[in-house]
């Protein structure tokens, strides 16, 4: 190999020491923040308030931090030399685990992605009701299609960031105007003991699994890549992007799970699905 010829690693920018500096490169964080919660999230932690009030709150609390170990790893591993997620696998099963794991991602993305076209869908329907399903989900597919296609990170991210703005402000703003009623600070002050579901250890399962997602711990390697955050020096500034990651991960979940409280728990109601929002339980 010639002299002049060198690896992106080895052109890659330094990355900066300073906490002000770190800050200004956040990006990936909030993407994978936003690709972690959705409708399913949004059920869950809204049904765990419902029935326990915020008592369930450590639980995932508990599955959040395991899932920023679990990120911080496989972000490491990514740093740990110029090569993609994907082929660092091959030196835990070889050549046919990663199309396993492939073809397993696959599959879930398939049915996750039908569900995310059909929600946004639903959506842009309540908001606009004379759209009609099937011409608005293909342009809907037909949208996210293009994006992909581009391949410009960047305008994702950006995007992503608006978006997670107001997710984000909507959700806490909507947690404290709940609070505001007497009868809300009273279930706060009933049911902030954390406590264990002797009855419904899925609940506690749901929650630790399902808040924070898991396809998305997985997407996160190749967007740090993306950012050219290569070497083993940017991992002070990965930690700070996780971490902000999952914190605003965890005011969604504690929010969710105190409007469901303060506005259910009591009530003999719970969340059912998308369609049907509330249904009495006998």
């Amino acid at each position: 190999m010639s002299a002049d010829m060198t690896s992106p690693t080895k052109n890659a920018a330094s990355a900066p020491k300073s906490l002000t500096g770190r800050l200004r490169l956040i990006g990936p964080g909030i993407v994978l923040a936003l690709a972690s919660v959705g409708a399913s999230d949004m059920i869950t932690t809204m049904n765990s308030g419902a029935e326990y009030g915020l008592a369930l709150i450590w639980v995932f609390t508990v599955g959040i931090i395991l899932k920023f170990v679990l990120s911080e790893a496989v972000a490491r591993l990514q740093m740990s030399g110029d090569r993609s997620l994907v082929s660092h696998l091959t030196r835990f099963g070889g050549r046919t685990f990663p199309i396993l794991f492939l073809i397993a991602e696959l599959l879930v993305g398939l049915f996750f992605g039908a569900g995310v076209v059909a929600v946004t869908t639903t959506i842009l329907q309540a908001i606009f009701p004379v759209l009609p399903f099937w011409p608005t989900a293909i342009v809907v597919l037909l949208s996210a299609a293009v994006l992909v296609g581009i391949g410009r990170y960047g305008i994702v991210e950006k995007a992503m960031m608006g978006f997670g703005i107001i997710m984000f402000f909507g959700i806490l703003a909507l947690a404290i105007s709940v609070f505001q009623g007497q009868d809300a600070q009273q279930v706060a002050a009933a049911t902030i003991v954390p406590t264990f579901p002797n009855t419904s250890i899925i609940t506690v399962m749901s929650l630790i699994g399902g808040v924070g997602g898991a396809t998305g711990i997985l997407a996160y390697s190749f967007w740090i890549r993306e950012k050219a955050w290569r070497t083993p020096d940017w991992k002070p500034v990965v930690r700070l992007d996780l971490f902000i990651s999952y914190g605003l991960v965890f005011v969604f979940a504690v929010a969710m799970s105190a409007v469901g409280a303060f506005i259910l728990y009591g009530q003999g109601f719970t969340i059912s699905d998308n369609g049907c929002a509330v249904r009495h339980r006998r």
